[in-house]
């Protein structure tokens, strides 16, 4: 009972002070989904009240009393911190990684809690979610270590990052995932909001091969969005200042915005000769450039003391 009290308590010494939030839930089944595949890493079938039962027995180590939406709307809170008042394992899972590894993972919660326990105490750990995650919290955090607080981060915040994916006009297809991590941390109001290791996703809207009379190949793609500390996603993109960063640090190729809203990268020059091939378009994985953040967005900023 004692060690329980005390969990209890380093969890809220993590969270506080904090900016409570509205929660704002899906939709019954579509909550019920998105918290089994943000837990599991997939859906499950059966009636309503028993997926819930499951959930909390994994999540709070008992099966919950009360109205069923009550029930529902606490446990999508506790995952993904619409409500900020109780806690975010999200934000929790992402705080630890990034100070073991460096690095956030992108797997379901069960299975980055289980990395983390064999990487640092070498075993998994039993109990509920709530107790193992505050668990590893208190064991490589001094109590009151940091706090989270909800921050505005402004649109056009500067975001550098690393491409994972290689890009190259005669073999990329459309509809491809461009991959893409942040190289450094992203600090608004003295608080970490994007930590470096956090994914983004994007998208390769078009493509077009090199041809001859020394056409180019061109890569369309729109950088789609990013996760940040809390788990909240963050549209980003690029404007005309980080399009002209990019075309000043690079010397073979160049940016340019396109009419869907993304940007076009294409060689720079001409292949000379009408039956000449053009160059074709080739951006390797590693390759580092800034995006922009779309929207103003508020974020569960973490502060370190």
């Amino acid at each position: 009972m004692k060690r329980c009290l005390t969990v209890l308590l380093v969890s809220l010494m993590l969270v506080l002070p904090l900016v409570t939030m509205a929660a704002e839930v899906p939709p019954t089944h579509q909550a019920l989904t998105e918290i089994e595949v943000m837990l599991y890493g997939g859906a499950s079938e059966g009636p309503l009240v028993n997926r819930l039962s499951s959930i909390e027995q994994d999540l709070f180590g008992s099966v919950k009393t009360g109205a069923f939406v009550q029930r529902l709307a606490s446990a999508y809170n506790y995952i993904t911190g619409e409500s900020l008042a109780e806690g975010s394992v999200i934000l929790k899972l992402n705080v630890i990684e990034w100070a073991l590894f460096q690095n956030l993972s992108t797997g379901s919660i069960v299975s980055r809690i289980g990395e983390i326990e064999n990487q640092f105490y070498g075993q998994l750990s039993t109990g509920s979610i709530f107790t193992r995650v505050n668990t590893i919290s208190s064991d490589i955090f001094p109590s009151s270590s940091f706090n989270v607080e909800s921050v505005k981060m402004p649109s056009g915040t500067m975001v550098k990052v690393k491409l994972d994916t290689d890009l190259n006009s005669e073999q990329t297809k459309a509809g491809t995932v461009v991959a893409y991590t942040v190289a450094e941390d992203v600090v608004v109001n003295e608080r970490l909001v994007i930590p470096a290791g956090a994914q983004g996703r994007g998208t390769v809207l078009s493509v077009e091969p090199s041809g001859n009379m020394g056409k180019g190949g061109s890569i369309e793609i729109s950088w789609g969005n990013l996760k940040a500390i809390d788990g909240t996603r963050v549209d980003v993109g690029m404007t005309e200042k980080t399009i002209n960063a990019f075309n000043l640090g690079k010397n073979e190729i160049s940016a340019a915005s396109s009419v869907a809203g993304g940007v076009v990268i294409s060689p720079v020059g001409l292949a000379s000769g009408l039956f000449v091939k053009g160059k074709e378009m080739i951006v390797p994985g590693g390759t580092r450039f800034s995006i922009e953040v779309k929207y103003e967005t508020r974020i569960g900023g973490v502060l370190f003391n």
